[in-house]
């Protein structure tokens, strides 16, 4: 065992000693029942091995048998100053753990979708059971960890990029729309008066209490807001097309071209490597933008940040197999070949649109939407609560699930939807820092989108009303239930393709510092 495991067992029973301490010294009584409450879970997480792997009880049963470089087993025992830097590139406590490979299912080889032995897969809400990596808790959280700058992944050779939005015109008709990067002024224009994906969920009231209730999503996503939220994304204008203008900013990294000359730079092609084209970035600085100090603010931006990692996996994984990853825009429902049907057939029908994360296009001309979920490895450390005026967090990976949550169903429908009949499957990749990523596919169902333009139609209805929705707006409507309970049934067909190991997610090597301070 080396320098390295001896730190991550000394990190862990010293965590537990100060867990406990605190544990006894809180008074007897009500007051501090849900304090006491709150360490007790914590202490068991750290004490037993959860169904994921080795945890912190695995170094603990080591640390006790084993006699390393006069490491004590005495739980009171303090970090040395010499072991309180953080192992870098995410170690985890699986590593001391008799089979130091990590969890089995992260060691399996990816295969093609195509020739993979399908596994269904439940669809309840996503797996709570923390997997934690150890660190000292700190107060600013490193999104940037290991990150691959987009401007460095659109000079990706693989990756079929957009042209330049700066050689772009303003769109003369909503098929053009796709063509616009996301993120870009114009892109985030064309949402206006629009029912786009990062909405559509709340605009069902999937989010609301009870519907919440039935589809097992966890209490802490609920919220009354959400729909009246959506409700005005509706009741937002529209731009006309003749009235979109597309500005030039040279300085958004969103507008470098796959043609300049810093590709030879960044990506390097090695047949013998396990990638076809290796990441070389240049020298960096260390990040100097925003210290984020919210969990919620540290889950976004992290999502942002890291979101062409998971592209560029994405790329690796089926560019081999003979698939081709596009970048792609915004895609709107009226500019599909049965826009003119689906207008007929649902009066009233909000503008809707999709901007999946990327597409996949086939050679047999079948094509897929891809969907990139980025799970934040950071939580807040509760036993520091009130004792600094910064909420102090720690590195807790708790990602990739085992399943897409039901909540992101509605969102890959109406990505399906709007890519046009040709696409008839998404992938869903929930990708996690530190223990790899796992690879879906979900199919396209007709009944349940015509049962989610039904309500998305009605919705437009009370947006004509002036008055924002109530709650549980469609309970009442025995056929919202034949939604949900549809809403289930299609999240329990969700096939798993493939496990990628952390090993075969590519990144950067620089910027491996957990925390800024």
């Amino acid at each position: 065992m080396d320098k390295e495991d001896q730190i991550a067992i000394k990190m862990s029973l010293a965590r537990l000693t100060e867990l406990e301490s605190e544990l006894a010294g809180l008074p007897p009584g009500k007051a501090s029942r849900k304090k006491r409450q709150r360490l007790r879970r914590m202490i068991a997480g750290i004490s037993t091995q959860d169904s994921h792997g080795a945890h912190a009880g695995a170094a603990i049963g080591i640390a006790a048998s084993l006699k390393i470089d006069g490491l004590s087993c005495d739980r009171s025992e303090t970090l040395e100053n010499g072991d309180k830097d953080w192992i870098t590139r995410g170690q985890t406590l699986a590593a001391v753990s008799a089979d130091t490979s990590g969890p089995a299912h992260l060691k399996e080889v990816a295969t093609h979708p195509c020739r993979s032995d399908p596994t269904v897969v439940s669809s309840s809400h996503e797996d709570e059971q923390s997997r934690t990596c150890l660190a000292l808790n700190r107060k600013y959280p490193n999104v940037w960890w290991r990150q691959i700058p987009l401007d460095h992944l659109l000079q990706h050779p693989n990756y079929v990029t957009l042209p330049d939005p700066r050689s772009l015109q303003a769109p003369t008709s909503p098929s053009d729309f796709k063509l616009y990067r996301q993120g870009t002024a114009l892109w985030q224009s064309l949402h206006e008066g629009r029912v786009t994906t990062s909405v559509v969920a709340a605009a069902l009231g999937i989010f609301d209490p009870r519907a919440g209730a039935v589809l097992g999503i966890r209490k802490s996503l609920c919220s009354s807001r959400k729909m009246p939220e959506a409700w005005r994304r509706v009741q937002a204008k529209s731009r006309q097309i003749d009235h979109l203008h597309n500005p030039d900013n040279r300085d958004d990294p969103r507008y470098v071209t796959a043609t300049e000359d810093l590709s030879p730079l960044v990506w390097t092609l090695q047949d013998d490597e396990p990638y076809r084209y290796v990441y070389t970035p240049p020298p960096c600085r260390p990040p100097q933008g925003t210290r984020y100090t919210t969990i919620e603010d540290i889950r976004k931006e992290w999502g942002k940040v890291q979101e062409p990692v998971s592209v560029l996996a994405a790329i690796n994984f089926f560019v081999p197999q003979g698939g081709r990853v596009e970048e792609v825009g915004l895609l709107p429902l009226e500019a599909t070949r049965y826009a003119n049907e689906i207008m007929a057939r649902f009066p009233g029908l909000p503008l809707i649109g999709a901007s999946p994360d990327a597409i996949l296009r086939w050679p047999d001309g079948t094509v897929e939407v891809i969907e990139v979920k980025t799970h934040a490895p950071f939580a807040k450390d509760d036993s520091q609560r009130g004792r600094n005026k910064l909420p102090r967090f720690v590195v807790r990976d708790n990602g990739p699930f085992n399943r897409v949550a039901l909540w992101h169903m509605p969102q890959l429908q109406l990505e399906m939807l709007c890519c046009g009949p040709e696409c008839q499957s998404a992938v869903f990749m929930s990708c996690s820092a530190t223990r790899g990523i796992e690879v879906f596919r979900v199919k396209r169902d007709k009944e349940l989108g015509d049962m989610m333009l039904t309500f998305l139609a009605r919705l437009t209805t009370e947006v004509s009303r002036g008055q924002p929705p109530n709650i549980d707006l469609f309970w009442d409507d025995p056929a919202y239930h034949v939604m949900l309970r549809r809403l289930v049934r299609i999240g329990r067909e969700v096939v798993h393709i493939a496990t990628i190991s952390p090993e075969d997610v590519q990144r950067s090597a620089l910027c491996d510092k957990w925390f800024l301070d």
